[in-house]
This record gives structure tokens, sequence and C-alpha cells, in this order.
């Protein structure tokens, strides 16, 4: 996609400084393989550091990831040849089915929204992420600004939502920015951190 080719585009330049994280949506084997390649070569790499299996939402995709024709294998082959060093896995509003593919894998991290609002609809905060924290596993947020919606229309400051999702028990936060003007401000949001709210 167009961030990978923005991203192949000057990697070479910084690659040994730099953690690289992608995804394959494909839940079979060999189309895992295509996709992983594909990712690849628009990087313009030979490996990757962390690569996910994205957006998990129904049981039966978790059941056909643990095929024996299924996307799991080629994660664990991929691992095995030096192409990628750490696994994980995504999800976007299922923390139940999440749960049960952490419980037949040993992932090394793992993806869930987090903010303050999803807290009150499908709760990673609740559901997943104690249990992702039990297994050891490198927990990172996405939707931390929920698109910013939330925010604009409560009359309130982005930079209490990404101060909310740090003081979880997170690796990281992923926050999309459109410009160098939100990227400076985040990363200023960042320096300033607080931890607020009592941990889970």
């Amino acid at each position: 996609d167009d961030s990978e080719l923005n991203l192949g585009d000057v990697l070479s330049q910084v690659r040994p400084r730099v953690f690289i994280a992608t995804k394959i949506e494909e839940r079979g084997y060999d189309g895992a393989w295509r996709q992983f390649d594909e990712s690849l070569k628009r990087l313009k790499t030979d490996y990757v550091d962390l690569l996910q299996i994205h957006n998990i939402e129904e049981p039966e995709e978790v059941d056909a990831i643990f095929q024996d024709d299924g996307a799991i294998q080629m994660l664990h082959e991929a691992k095995e040849q030096g192409l990628i060093k750490f696994t994980g896995v995504t999800g976007h509003a299922e923390p139940d089915v999440l749960r049960t593919a952490i419980a037949r894998y040993p992932f090394d991290g793992i993806l869930m929204a987090l903010n303050p609002a999803e807290v009150h609809v499908h709760s990673f905060q609740q559901a997943l992420l104690p249990e992702a924290v039990q297994r050891g596993m490198a927990v990172m947020a996405m939707k931390v600004l929920a698109r910013g919606l939330f925010w604009e229309k409560a009359g309130l400051r982005p930079n209490l939502a990404i101060h909310y999702v740090l003081s979880l028990p997170v690796s990281n936060v992923v926050i999309g920015v459109m410009n160098m003007e939100q990227l400076e401000r985040n990363a200023a949001t960042v320096e300033q951190f607080e931890r607020v709210g009592p941990m889970p």
C-alpha cells in the first residue's frame, strides 16, 4: 500500500535504526506468503521486525489461520527463516476473538483499539489488555484519538487521550498523522506525558 511504498523510498538510508511493522490480511498459507513478499518488495528490505495477522473479527477466521494450510504456518516459517523477528495479531472490534487467538499461539505482540471512549464500547481495555499483559506480549494501541471525532464533539484536547492510553500498560501508541505539524504536536504531547487515571 502507499505507506509501504513511502517507507521503501527512504528505508535503505535508516534501516538499522528503525523498527518496521507490517501486516497480512490473508488467512491462508499461500496467500499470506504472497502478501508478505509484496510487502518486502514495496518496503525494499529483506526482513521486517514485526509481522501481524491483521483484523481478526470472527471465530471462523481464527480456525482458518490455524489450519495446516493457514497463515500461522507462514508466520512460523518466516520467523525461522529470519524474515521476521516478531509475530503479532491485531483486531478492531472483537476482543474475545483475539483472546482465542492468543491462547492458541505465542504471538509476540498485539495491536488493539484503546482510548477513553472505547473502554465503554468493545472494551479491549477490560476484556483483552490484562490477559495480553499477563502473557508478556508487547501491547500496541491504535485508534488512540478515535479519528478525532470524540474530542471535537466533547471540546477536549487530544493530548488527554494520548496521556490516557500511555497510562495503560502499553508498549507504544500508533497515531496516524497527515502533516509535520501533527507529528510535532504528538511528539511534544508524549514528552509532556503525565500518568492519568487508575491502572487496570
